[in-house]
């Protein structure tokens, strides 16, 4: 723990996107004088824009926090995440991985705009308002993904015209806030990977069966696997204390359960079944080490 600030940043990614949902105060009192109700309790909203290259940036922001941040991240504080040294260079090639492809996608939007805007005035007909549409250099603007880097706070590091007693007390009530933030970030990923492996074991168990009142089997997905194969990788560097429990765990997850192959896991019941009995070894250990 004493030597948590030279390992780790705190890091603030801010994503901004442009909200294509916007409510029609004409129809929305249309539609209460029709249906005879109070005042604020219909809302009729409109989606303008509605295609692919809108859906992919708004999809492409909600990504961030779910595939990088998530991924390569300790939880620390509202909107402010921990990152150890190890994993640094991984967030940001791959938060800049999402930036370019933001850019591409931005220009996309401002090549097809016109199209979009002409396209929204035949498929909302009546309710189509220009005055809906910013200018596509607005919307442009409005989609960015920015972050800042900042030093962990030390109690070494208070530089104030106090007495030493004062000095003192300040230094220790930083460094256990320092102790309490990273012990939640601790067991939070504790709970990612309880629930990354527990989410595996249910899908490898269930496949093939069918529930009472299910048309079809059941069939687990490919991302189920591929989670574990994302932990697998960047474990080792969210073990922002270097516990050694963490890392057995860590161990256990790159030798004994990565490159597992949907498909043959899908078309072999004893290799699903080995996989599943593998997790829950893995589950009992963390809740072993944990509990």
């Amino acid at each position: 723990m004493d030597k948590i600030q030279n390992n780790a940043m705190l890091v603030q990614v801010r994503c901004t996107k442009w909200n294509n949902t916007v409510t029609d105060k004409l129809i929305t009192h249309e539609v209460t004088c029709d249906k005879v109700a109070d005042d604020g309790h219909i809302r009729v909203s409109k989606r303008l824009a509605k295609v692919g290259v809108v859906k992919e940036l708004n999809r492409l922001i909600g990504q961030v926090g779910n595939s990088i941040i998530r991924k390569w991240c300790v939880p620390w504080d509202d909107g402010v995440h921990l990152v150890t040294i190890d994993n640094l260079d991984k967030f940001e090639a791959a938060l800049r991985a999402k930036c370019d492809k933001l850019e591409e996608l931005k220009v996309e939007l401002r090549n097809e705009w016109p199209k979009i805007v002409a396209d929204d005035k035949i498929k909302l007909g009546k309710a189509f308002n220009e005055l809906d549409y910013p200018s596509v250099d607005q919307i442009v603007d409005r989609y960015s993904i920015v972050y800042r880097l900042k030093p962990m706070p030390s109690g070494d590091d208070i530089r104030v015209n106090l007495p030493a007693s004062r000095i003192d007390a300040i230094r220790k009530q930083v460094e256990a806030d320092v102790t309490e933030r990273v012990e939640a970030g601790t067991k939070a990923i504790h709970d990612r990977v309880a629930n990354v492996l527990n989410t595996f074991i249910d899908g490898m168990e269930r496949h093939g069966t069918k529930a009472d009142g299910a048309k079809r089997a059941s069939k687990f997905a490919d991302s189920i696997v591929d989670s574990i194969d994302e932990l697998a990788e960047a474990l080792p560097g969210l073990n922002v204390t270097g516990d050694p429990a963490l890392t057995a765990i860590a161990n256990d997850l790159f030798i004994r359960l990565r490159d597992l192959d949907p498909k043959d896991l899908r078309e072999d019941a004893a290799h699903r079944k080995q996989a599943a009995d593998t997790a829950k070894d893995i589950v009992g250990k963390l809740n072993g080490f944990f509990s």
